[in-house]
């Protein structure tokens, strides 16, 4: 196994979890997870505006403060990877998918 991804929980439950991978772990794991508004969308954690809303702020310093944030609350826990900024373009309004993940 080369990773897995963490979905869900509390950070006190992904963070040992992590570490209990980690130590079963041959090689060391890559742990991603899906943190487009941060920490807080699936863990917990700091849960930021949405990717449209941070847009309509013309704000570039708050995005860059909203993944610095994210990426240290992730990394204290033991995740390497996130997916995120969403960069989909939201060029159809009625999509229910990408909608205000967009910036």
């Amino acid at each position: 196994m080369g990773g897995v991804i963490a979905f869900g929980g509390n950070v006190h439950g992904n963070y040992y979890n992590i570490k209990e991978f980690q130590s079963w772990a041959k090689h060391p794991l890559l742990v991603a997870s899906d943190l487009e508004r941060g920490l807080g969308q699936w863990i917990g954690g700091t849960l930021f505006p949405t990717n449209m809303a941070m847009a309509a702020t013309q704000d570039r310093n708050l995005a860059y403060q909203q993944g610095y944030i994210t990426a240290s609350e992730a990394l204290s826990i033991g995740i390497h990877v996130m997916f995120a900024p969403v960069m989909d373009i939201n060029n159809n309004p009625d999509n229910p998918i990408i909608n205000f993940r967009a910036y």
